[in-house]
């Protein structure tokens, strides 16, 4: 049984490396099987010798985690935060970033994300507020949330449909396999040309968020409109570059430029009439993060 005496020295127990930890980890499950009930500190010095319960060992490789996985990232972020509250030239920047900060105050950082269908844990936002690129679970949440207050819309819902970003590469793959499967006929994709069918049948909008590394080398982020009722495709890129080849047309079809893989979903005849069109999107710095207060 575990004194008050023993939790008070663990409490001011200065912990071993994270070398150590993790070995101890690793054995400390053998132990138990060998009867082994406490461990000694080699650590500690003085006259007397404490003998710890097992599940120290556990409690300290858990505060490894944390602060490796949880507690770095989170003091990087707030570190940028504060540089974004000392931007003079940016007022815009101070006020979100000052919002923010108040936030950080208040939000437990070891629970799950609520509301949201991916179920990570809060620390991951912590990509959000540096200059790390966003992961796809990150950009899905924007997405999903975006999905949410267009179906609370009622001048929007059932016209305009937003995708995660698993979408395009489900639509570039299908586009790739035509030579052996017609996606205009296969069972496998007849997702898509039901889809098809809302978009360029119904004239409905589609909003979805691609990421170029499998298109070309940048690995960055670009969001996509398919409009089926004026026949438009819309892309939008940060940092200004042109629309990569393999989202607009076929390789084979470099001459007459053709649209691309959109033809997959259906309606041949008014996929291959889309006209494309490149929007302003919010600039960013390269190296940087699409982050909400990411510097302009």
């Amino acid at each position: 049984m575990v004194d008050s005496l023993t939790i008070t020295r663990l409490r001011h127990l200065d912990m071993p490396s994270v070398k150590v930890i993790r070995r101890l980890a690793h054995d400390v499950q053998q132990a138990w099987l060998d009867g082994f009930t406490s461990v000694k500190c080699a650590h500690i010095t003085g006259e007397g010798v404490t003998h710890f319960p097992l599940w120290v060992i556990m409690f300290w490789n858990a505060v490894a985690d944390i602060r490796g996985n949880v507690r770095k990232p989170w003091i990087t972020s707030r570190d940028w935060v504060k540089d974004q509250l000392e931007s003079k030239r940016k007022p815009d920047v101070r006020k979100y970033a000052t919002e923010v900060t108040r936030l950080l105050g208040i939000l437990p950082w070891n629970t799950l994300k609520r509301g949201l269908s991916d179920a990570s844990p809060v620390h991951s936002l912590s990509r959000f507020l540096g200059k790390r690129w966003l992961s796809s679970t990150d950009i899905n949440d924007m997405l999903e949330m975006l999905r949410e207050k267009i179906a609370a819309d009622p001048e929007l819902a059932g016209l305009v449909r937003v995708e995660m970003v698993e979408f395009t590469a489900k639509v570039t793959a299908a586009f790739r396999a035509r030579e052996s499967e017609d996606y205009h006929r296969s069972k496998s994709t007849k997702w898509l040309r039901a889809l098809g069918e809302d978009i360029f049948g119904n004239g409905e909008q589609l909003i979805t968020v691609a990421h170029l590394g499998d298109h070309n080398d940048e690995k960055h982020w670009i969001t996509i409109e398919v409009n089926g009722a004026d026949t438009l495709f819309r892309y939008g890129d940060s940092f200004k570059d042109d629309i990569p080849p393999s989202l607009w047309y076929p390789p084979k079809l470099h001459s007459n430029r053709r649209p691309l893989l959109w033809d997959a979903c259906g309606k041949r005849r008014r996929a291959s009439c889309l006209s494309r069109h490149t929007f302003d999107a919010t600039r960013e710095h390269r190296g940087g993060t699409c982050s909400p207060i990411s510097p302009r």
